[in-house]
């Protein structure tokens, strides 16, 4: 995420996310505009794609509003076309539940395009819902995760629904990966930052010292979300 919100805060430029990804390393980030979010997707999306088009370093995430007619399946088919392959809602900020028939749609123009989801943290119902609702629309969906008190409802999630995969964003307690690995796979698993807004090095030292293997280590760090890309890792 990078971009001034409505209130002129800004969450840094994507220089500001180059230099955090220098300092540790991070070859690949995939980023949305927080203006796509906050206040117009469509426009918001073209300004990411076209500050991006010339960084190898960055993908693209296209933010959708199901409210407007224009933001939503629309803007899946659209951004679909220009190559964007992640797809994010805002639930959290547009205040519509997953039941909303708004939604059918979305799901299946993303089914259609066979294209990826992210789909936000919430409280504890929230991602059964989500996962209900979308039961019967074959689109990867990238759940984003690591909170304790709902740790057994992400993992009751990922073990019913094969097409899920887990986000780790400031996953900061001993055993996550551990666990994820055994259950479910580390093909399921990649990290996650939502830098700058938080820090990166202390949930990388937590993957970094994780008692998995290498390859699952370097499964989670970028070929999980390599192949939702489409991409080699």
């Amino acid at each position: 995420m990078y971009g001034p919100d409505p209130s002129g805060r800004s969450a840094g430029t994507l220089e500001d996310l180059q230099r955090i990804m220098d300092r540790h390393r991070v070859e690949i980030a995939c980023v949305h505009f927080q203006q796509a979010a906050r206040m117009d997707p469509r426009r918001g999306n073209d300004e990411v794609l076209k500050q991006i088009r010339d960084n190898p370093r960055f993908r693209p995430v296209a933010a959708l509003d199901p409210r407007h007619i224009e933001s939503g399946a629309f803007e899946v088919d659209r951004c679909a076309k220009a190559g964007v392959r992640l797809f994010r809602l805002f639930p959290e900020l547009h205040g519509y539940p997953w039941s909303s028939m708004a939604l059918m749609e979305v799901w299946e123009a993303l089914a259609r395009s066979n294209v990826a989801l992210i789909v936000p943290q919430g409280g504890a119902g929230f991602l059964s819902e989500f996962l209900a609702a979308t039961h019967d629309y074959p689109f990867a969906k990238l759940l984003i995760g690591c909170q304790y008190w709902i740790y057994t409802e992400y993992l009751a999630g990922l073990r019913q629904y094969p097409e899920t995969c887990l986000m780790a964003v400031a996953a900061n307690y001993t055993g996550f990966y551990e666990t994820l690995v055994e259950e479910v796979g580390a093909h399921r698993l990649c990290f996650g930052t939502n830098a700058p807004m938080y820090y990166v090095g202390a949930s990388l030292m937590v993957l970094q010292h994780a008692q998995i293997s290498e390859q699952d280590r370097a499964q989670i760090l970028g070929g999980t979300l390599l192949r939702l890309l489409g991409e080699n890792l």
